[in-house]
């Protein structure tokens, strides 16, 4: 975590919320420290800097992203998970964005959308945008089940893709 001035996230600050959900604003005692949540953080500005473009090349992305954040924070790709998607396999690699929040709420349309966006899945990757719809009467395990088929790739990995036609 990264001490900053209060000033910076003193409520309701644009820069600690986004889509109603205050990030990164903790303290110690009123009025004298505040503590970003890295990731919160990291994660709105990759969101502000990616919601108004279609893709955007991924090496430029990480290093505009990194200017952005607030000095002290490391920004990674881990953080983008639930917030935008990366094909680096494309020439050049692209990032793209796809926020878990945006997606319906109801399990079927949820995984159509996803299954939409990219028809091949990583459980890492798929986690985030799947991990809110599960419950104890609905564990991942069986969200999958119903809505996903897996294969391995040539490295021996499981990737998910729709159990249903879209």
């Amino acid at each position: 975590e990264v001490p900053i001035a209060a000033t910076f996230c003193s409520p309701p600050s644009l820069s600690a919320r986004m889509h109603g959900r205050t990030h990164a604003c903790t303290y110690a005692s009123p009025g004298v420290t505040y503590w970003l949540d890295e990731e919160s953080v990291s994660q709105f500005y990759a969101e502000y800097l990616l919601r108004r473009v279609a893709k955007f090349n991924y090496t430029e992305f990480m290093e505009v992203w990194q200017q952005t954040v607030p000095l002290g924070i490391t920004v990674t790709s881990e953080m983008l998970k639930g917030v935008a998607l990366t094909d680096l396999s494309a020439r050049p690699p692209v990032v793209w964005h796809f926020p878990s929040h945006s997606l319906p709420h109801e399990v079927g349309p949820r995984f159509n959308a996803i299954f939409k966006e990219r028809p091949k899945w990583t459980l890492g990757a798929l986690r985030p945008y799947i991990q809110d719809l599960t419950s104890p009467k609905q564990p991942l395990e069986a969200l999958l089940l119903k809505h996903t088929r897996s294969t391995p790739d040539a490295t021996g990995e499981k990737l998910y893709n729709s159990r249903h036609p879209l």
